[in-house]
């Protein structure tokens, strides 16, 4: 009597079927189809791995690029465009990707625990790139070069057309996680405190929670009527964005600016 694989459930002839007629098509045929579906899914799951990115802000493409600081170029020691940071040299921000004569680098918040590939796709000229998981430092060296898109993946890119443009929003919401900035942001005082100094606190509404208690700095806008402004502090920055502020005379509300919050690592 025939029997099935357990996995793929292949049709097997057994011995007891020595008089049977032998088919093609159920003992060969059917069984390649089997195979072929099954080595089919494989290939999408293993491609479906080799673009997953550990990289965030990986497409410095104009249009795709997380630029929360609006920098059209970066300072040495400090983070540009979000998540990445000049280590040496200069590097700028053009409608193509990043031209960078230098060291530019992303530190990881955790180690991968996995041997991982980074490729980079090149507008013009060469660059290399490197991850060192005890570190979690990915760095990207060029000496000129435009880099359009980089890729930190289990697998290396050899056909960028199949590895899709990165979202914007998408994007923008794990870089905010390490920085975020809410341009104009206004609070209504709970009641006036004529001729004298309160201290009030107040919910900054950032979009997302951030990875660990973030600095926050801000401008502020001047009061309505006789308010003056005396001054605020984040001396009590809570992960959702608590921030004191200290207002005198007659205030009916205290507005703020570029709100930022920072937890870059």
């Amino acid at each position: 009597m025939s029997k099935t694989t357990e996995n793929l459930f292949l049709f097997e002839y057994e011995q007891s079927d020595g008089t049977a007629p032998f088919s093609i098509d159920t003992a060969l045929n059917a069984n390649f189809d089997k195979i072929d579906a099954f080595a089919g899914s494989t290939v999408t799951s293993l491609s479906n791995k080799a673009n997953y990115q550990f990289a965030d802000n990986p497409d410095f493409r104009a249009g795709h690029i997380v630029n929360q600081r609006t920098v059209s170029a970066f300072t040495v020691g400090a983070y540009g465009t979000d998540r990445w940071k000049l280590i040496s040299g200069t590097a700028t921000i053009t409608a193509n990707g990043i031209t960078l004569n230098g060291t530019l680098r992303q530190i990881r918040e955790t180690s991968i625990g996995l041997d991982t590939v980074v490729s980079v796709q090149m507008y013009s000229g060469t660059a290399t790139a490197t991850y060192n998981d005890s570190t979690r430092y990915l760095d990207i060296v060029s000496a000129g070069g435009t880099i359009a898109r980089v890729h930190h993946g289990l697998i290396a890119i050899t056909d960028w057309s199949k590895i899709p443009p990165a979202d914007y929003g998408e994007e923008l919401r794990k870089c905010q996680r390490y920085y975020e900035v809410i341009p104009t942001f206004r609070f209504y005082s709970l009641g006036r405190n004529p001729w004298s100094i309160a201290t009030q606190t107040c919910l900054v509404p950032f979009m997302c929670t951030k990875r660990t208690i973030p600095v926050v700095s801000f401008e502020y806008e001047k009061s309505n009527n006789l308010g003056v402004f005396v001054s605020a502090t984040a001396s009590h920055p809570g992960i959702n964005g608590f921030v004191d502020y200290t207002i005198a005379f007659d205030c009916d509300y205290v507005g703020f600016t570029n709100v930022v919050a920072s937890a870059d690592l």
